[in-house]
C-alpha cells in the first residue's frame, strides 16, 4: 500500500509533497525527477527555545482578552502522555438523548511526529517560502530558489501548541498562524536566517477551537489588513491586523464547524467557506459582512455523503491563481469540484472523477495544470493525480509516473502513521453539545 500525501504545495517552481510524516521532497515540474528531499529534525528541549511573546493589551481591549491564561502563550515541551478520550456527553435539554461520542482514538503524540500544516507562497524576485507546523510543535520558515540542491532553513523553532492552520505573506514579511487552542500568532519573513531567533506573538483569540485563516487588504482601504478566522462553532471572525482587539465583525449563517475560509483575490469583496454543514457559502466580507450566496453539495454530489449518511464536509478550497475560479476537495469522496465564483454565486465548470478521495489540490498556473493528492487506500496504484484545467480532465503523462514511482519507495509502514486523513467525526457537534464564543 502505498502512504498518502496529505499536503501538496507549489513554490519556488517546484512541487512539493509529503511523502512521509517527517519529510518534504520536491519535484521538477517538467520532469518530475526528484530534486531533493528535506528531513524535517525533531524539536528540541522546550528550554532551548524563546518564549511566546503576550501581544501588549489596549485599554481598550475587553477585560476577557486581558484576562487570558499566560499558559496559553507558554512554549511547552510536547507531551508524551497518552490523549485521554472526551467525557461521557451530557444529556440534550430539549430531547434528553445524549450526544453521539465523537471517535478519539488513543494516540501518543510522540507516536505521530508529522507535517500538522503547511503553507507557501512565492515573493516577487521569485523565491518560494514555505511554513511547516509539525504535531511536536516544531515551526520551519524555508526558503527555495531556483538552482538549490535543498531548501535553505531560515529559523526553525517550537511554538506554544502546534499549528492548525498557517498563511505566509511575503509581501508583508509575515507568517500567520492558528492553533485549536482559539489564539493566532504572528511571526517575521526574514529574506536569510535572523541572528536571533524569532518569537511568536500573540495577535487575537477566540474561545472556539480555530480551524483555518486567511489574510486580506480591505477593499476599500489597501493599506489597511484585516485576519479572517473560521472555527468549530460556526463562527467566521474579522479582526483588524495587527490591532488584534478591533473585531470588525462576524459572517454567521454554517450551523456546523468551518475548517475552510478563502478570501478570493482579485474578487476584492468575496469570500468562500466551508465545513461541516455540506454547504459551500458565498459572502461581501467587508462592504456588507453577509451571505449573498449559497451551494448545498449534495445537489452536485447526490445525496449519500460520509458513511452513508446525507452528511458532507469541505476537506478543502483553493483558489486557483488570481482567478475567481475555486477547487474544492470534499471528505471521502473521490472527486475534486472546480467552480467559478462571481457575485451571482457557484457555476460549477469540472466534476472529475479520481481514483481515490481528493486530500489536497495545487495548482501550476503557467501549465494549466492541478495536482491532486488521493487517498491511495481506494485504488491502491497512485497517491497523485494531474488534471488539465482547460478540460478539467484527468492527465496521465511521464511526469506525475515519475513522482508516484518515486513516492511509492518511501512507504515504510507511513501509513500506518498518519493518523486520521478525515477529521469529520471528531469536529462534528452532535445533538447536545453546546459551542463556544
Amino acid at each position: 500500500m502505498r502512504a498518502p500525501i496529505p499536503f501538496l504545495q507549489i513554490s519556488g517552481g517546484l512541487l512539493l509533497t509529503t511523502p512521509t510524516t517527517t519529510s518534504l521532497t520536491a519535484f521538477s515540474l517538467d520532469s518530475g525527477v526528484e530534486v531533493w528531499n528535506f528531513e524535517i529534525a525533531p524539536a528540541p528541549p522546550a528550554e532551548n527555545q524563546p518564549q511566546a511573546k503576550k501581544r501588549k493589551i489596549s485599554e481598550a481591549e475587553p477585560q476577557e482578552a486581558a484576562a487570558k491564561p499566560v499558559e496559553e502563550t507558554k512554549v511547552e515541551p510536547a507531551p508524551a502522555a497518552v490523549v485521554e478520550p472526551a467525557a461521557a456527553p451530557a444529556p440534550s435539554a430539549s430531547t434528553g438523548k445524549k450526544a453521539e461520542p465523537r471517535n478519539r482514538p488513543f494516540i501518543r503524540e510522540d507516536q505521530i511526529r508529522q507535517v500538522s500544516s503547511i503553507h507557501s507562497c512565492d515573493a516577487e524576485d521569485g523565491t518560494g517560502y514555505v511554513a511547516i507546523g509539525m504535531t511536536d510543535k516544531r515551526f520551519l520558515v524555508l526558503s527555495i530558489k531556483e538552482g538549490q540542491t535543498e531548501p535553505q532553513v531560515i529559523y526553525a523553532i517550537t511554538v506554544p501548541k502546534r499549528p492548525s492552520s498557517i498563511k505566509v505573506v511575503p509581501g508583508d514579511s509575515l507568517v500567520l498562524y492558528c492553533d485549536k487552542f482559539g489564539d493566532v500568532f504572528s511571526l517575521p519573513l526574514p529574506t536569510s536566517p535572523p541572528s536571533e531567533l524569532p518569537t511568536p506573538v500573540l495577535v487575537l483569540g477566540h474561545v472556539s477551537m480555530l480551524l483555518d485563516l486567511d489574510y486580506a487588504r480591505l477593499p476599500t482601504d489597501p493599506t489597511k489588513k484585516v485576519i479572517l478566522t473560521s472555527d468549530r462553532d460556526e463562527h467566521i471572525r474579522i479582526t483588524r491586523y495587527p490591532q488584534g482587539h478591533v473585531i470588525e465583525g462576524y459572517l454567521l449563517g454554517h450551523t456546523q464547524f468551518v475548517n475552510n475560509i478563502c478570501v478570493i483575490q482579485g474578487k476584492s469583496d468575496l469570500a468562500v467557506s466551508g465545513g461541516g454543514d455540506g454547504e459551500l457559502k458565498l459572502w461581501k466580507w467587508w462592504s456588507e459582512k453577509k451571505e449573498i450566496g449559497s451551494l448545498n453539495l449534495n445537489s452536485v454530489l447526490g445525496d449519500e455523503g460520509e458513511d452513508g449518511t446525507t452528511d458532507r464536509t469541505v476537506k478543502g478550497i483553493w483558489q486557483i491563481g488570481d482567478s475567481g475560479k475555486i477547487a474544492v476537495a470534499i471528505e471521502k469522496v473521490a472527486k475534486l469540484l472546480i467552480f467559478d465564483v462571481t457575485d451571482a454565486g457557484f457555476k460549477v465548470l469540472g466534476n472529475v472523477d479520481l481514483k481515490g478521495n481528493a486530500l489536497c489540490a495545487v495548482f501550476d498556473i503557467k501549465k494549466n495544470v492541478s495536482y491532486v493528492s488521493i487517498d491511495p487506500e481506494q485504488d491502491g496504484t497512485v497517491a497523485l493525480q494531474k488534471i488539465s484545467l482547460e478540460t478539467f480532465q484527468i492527465v496521465e503523462d511521464e511526469q506525475v509516473q515519475t513522482i508516484n514511482d518515486v513516492t511509492a519507495t518511501k512507504d515504510e509502514g507511513y501509513k500506518a502513521q498518519w493518523g486520521e486523513l478525515y477529521k469529520a467525526k471528531i469536529l462534528r457537534k452532535f445533538e447536545g453539545e453546546d459551542g463556544g464564543n
